[in-house]
């Protein structure tokens, strides 16, 4: 019992690191300019304001504006 509860512990501590790590990413991504939104074209994170839309830097796609 004693064992499944550190087991318990330590996968939630484990969860609680990699959101950790991704609000950290996030915060970066935001910091480049970028929106933190991903490409619907190529995945790419490095979707950046365009007027009303977004644009991608890698593949040049935008969110659905002209």
């Amino acid at each position: 019992y004693s064992q499944q509860i550190i087991q318990t512990k330590l996968a939630t501590s484990g969860a609680i690191e990699i959101l950790s790590e991704e609000e950290e990413t996030d915060d970066a991504i935001k910091a480049m300019g970028y929106t933190g939104s991903k490409c619907s074209e190529c995945g790419a994170m490095m979707m950046r304001q365009n007027g009303a839309c977004e644009l991608c830097d890698v593949c040049g796609a935008t969110s659905g504006c002209s």
